[in-house]
């Protein structure tokens, strides 16, 4: 049987995810493995001190993609620099724009900045998908899933869905981290929905 990685040998990770492809659920399944937090924060940008959090306590730091892919070349690099592991989780776009458009017409409610989705038709809300995120869709998110570098795991939604116990298992591999198949179990178990 093997040991559990202490929580403070655990590696610096950043789960960057696709929008509407488990962020939550790939979250809560880093959280239990590693035993932190994981927080999502949209602004940060400086991968240098992004692993604690205010108080100086280790998490998981979450990002959604960036839209531009030049962006590829500066996290990578800053990954090397900084000896932090991405976990990249993405799904087939048709989903995630399914769920994006049921999200904002009856979800999301009124925002400031953006259309009165909750009143709009369901086509008009593709529209307004398709033209901010289409060629995100089209060319970059294939380029993110096609990335190699070893820094980087890809793992899509419909493969965690299909074997969350595999999918964990190739995570603890990547991390370095080394976890018996009980708690690995246990873990998988605890996030089932």
């Amino acid at each position: 049987m093997a040991h559990s990685t202490a929580p403070g040998d655990s590696p610096d990770v950043l789960l960057y995810t696709l929008w509407r492809s488990g962020t939550h659920w790939m979250g809560a399944l880093l959280s239990d493995l590693l035993h932190m937090p994981w927080e999502y924060d949209p602004l940060v940008k400086d991968y240098s001190n992004c692993f604690h959090d205010k108080h100086g306590n280790k998490r998981i730091f979450t990002q959604h993609f960036n839209r531009d892919f030049s962006h590829a070349a500066n996290l990578l690099e800053s990954s090397k620099e900084y000896d932090f592991k991405i976990v990249a989780t993405y799904r087939d776009p048709r989903d995630v724009i399914v769920s994006n458009i049921n999200m904002r017409k009856y979800v999301e409610g009124y925002r400031e900045g953006v259309p009165p989705f909750p009143d709009m038709e369901m086509d008009a809300i593709f529209e307004w998908e398709w033209q901010k995120n289409g060629e995100f869709y089209r060319n970059c998110l294939h380029k993110w899933v096609t990335l190699k570098h070893r820094n980087l795991l890809q793992v899509s939604y419909e493969s965690l869905n299909q074997d969350t116990f595999g999918q964990l298992k190739k995570i603890t591999q990547f991390l370095g981290i080394q976890r018996d198949d009980e708690e690995l179990a246990r873990i998988v178990k605890k996030n089932s929905f």
